[in-house]
């Protein structure tokens, strides 16, 4: 995987807010594409500004052997044929654009065994891939959505992938990054691996985090993983339902709080958004679903009831405290696998319709949920509160990784805004390119 850290020249005066902002976008293509390998290029191709990011405390990490694949496909490609491409990433057919208020970025991601990349799959036409749009808004700041390879389907945003006027998650107006101002961006982190792609957004607060600048703070994570491959379930699906994808995503954040401030609880005001789904849910009868957007604001848990059921859960559960463990080297983290699973966390509640149901969209038949689960590759719990500041590095056995603050947790299972929920949320990601395990 490549590591990017995008830090923004808070200095910097945007003459239109849009096209500058295009310009940063350019450089950030320039960098997924494989053609900056350090900072120091940063302005050097046509479309980019040098000036817009501060290239001095940004990084790049993106050698060669930071963009490894399992296959003999590249990690990118320019092409823009979705039947063709032989890369796990590949621009969208006019991918950029930009207006004096808005600027985006399109492009794919292929599962890492698609057999366009050479992958082993027996279904010779196995190959799923998702739409991705990075954009920036006036007045609505950052977003990342996904789609199913139809552009159908836009999660975590309730807009269509191509509209260019959305916010950030469901929440709505909470989650606005930058919505007005360059000066109003800290940092973007992305990573981008062969089995996952990663990005985090951190508001500016005006200099370093502290308390009284606390209620100023927002950010916001989403990933995107594929699970390890199992020919015999997945290229069997695909081949019924082209929009089946065994991968999902899972998007989080915190508006009015910021994040980045050890053991400090939520206010009543914060909002705290958490979901996750995938394409291509399989019920117990070989019959397919999208997911509805697993998530909320405020509040983590649905009610119980068959009208729920089709809604998914991620282990460990993202309120759930973790802590350090003592080793032969001393207290350290422990990395725990991120796993989807396909049930509701609270049961099926069977009582109130058939199980044998089960198969169908009717809301009383989706009892069974998703019959697949899967290991979110890249993805890894570690301790609450564990390092100094997101983007921090630790290795393990030879492997670099890089953390993300996300969220607050730790005193209810059920609900953000608790009074003991003064832990800080800590994923780590690989900082090289993660091949995917071999099929099973």
């Amino acid at each position: 995987m490549a590591f990017f850290k995008f830090k923004a020249n808070t200095a910097f005066s945007p003459n239109q807010l849009g096209v500058d902002v295009a310009k940063a976008l350019k450089i950030v293509e320039n960098c997924l594409n494989g053609t900056h390998t350090s900072t120091s290029t940063w302005g050097n191709y046509s479309g980019e500004d040098a000036n817009i990011w501060d290239k001095d405390n940004s990084l790049v990490i993106n050698d060669a052997a930071h963009r490894q694949t399992k296959h003999s496909g590249s990690l990118w490609s320019t092409s823009t044929n979705t039947s063709s491409a032989t890369s796990v990433y590949h621009v969208k057919s006019n991918a950029y654009g930009y207006s004096t208020s808005y600027a985006y970025l399109d492009f794919y991601k292929r599962h890492y065994m698609s057999n366009l990349i050479n992958g082993a799959s027996t279904t010779t036409a196995f190959n799923p891939y998702v739409h991705f749009r990075l954009l920036w808004k006036s007045s609505r700041g950052w977003s990342i959505a996904c789609a199913d390879r139809n552009g159908a389907n836009p999660r975590p945003v309730s807009t269509g992938i191509t509209s260019n006027d959305r916010y950030m998650t469901e929440a709505t107006s909470s989650f606005e990054i930058m919505s007005t101002a360059w000066n109003q961006l800290d940092e973007i982190l992305i990573w981008q691996s062969e089995t996952f792609f990663a990005i985090a957004f951190y508001q500016n607060v005006g200099g370093a985090p502290s308390y009284n600048t606390r209620n100023n703070g927002k950010n916001y994570f989403f990933y995107w993983g594929d699970f390890p491959y199992i020919d015999s379930v997945d290229g069997y699906h695909y081949g019924r339902n082209s929009t089946y994808y065994p991968g999902c995503w899972y998007g989080v954040g915190v508006a009015a709080h910021d994040v980045r401030l050890k053991n400090q609880a939520p206010g009543t005001g914060d909002y705290q958004s958490i979901g996750h789904g995938r394409y291509g849910g399989v019920t117990g009868l070989n019959e397919y679903f999208n997911h509805p957007v697993s998530s909320a604001a405020q509040l983590y848990m649905h009610t119980v009831g068959t009208g729920y059921a089709q809604y998914s859960n991620i282990w460990p559960h993202p309120l759930s405290p973790r802590t350090p463990i003592p080793t032969a080297n001393g207290t350290g983290p422990l990395m725990i696998p991120m796993q989807y699973n396909g049930h509701w966390i609270l049961g099926r509640n069977a009582s109130t319709a058939a199980p044998s149901n089960a198969g169908t969209q009717a809301g009383s038949a989706q009892n069974f949920g998703d019959a697949r689960a899967g290991q979110m590759l890249g993805l890894y719990q570690v301790p609450d509160e564990f390092g100094t500041a997101p983007g921090d590095r630790f290795k393990v056995g030879d492997e670099f990784y890089r953390t993300v603050w996300t969220h607050k947790k730790g005193g209810s299972y059920s609900t953000f805004l608790d009074t003991d929920n003064s832990e800080t949320n800590v994923y780590a990601l690989p900082e090289k390119s993660q091949i995917g395990p071999d099929p099973i």
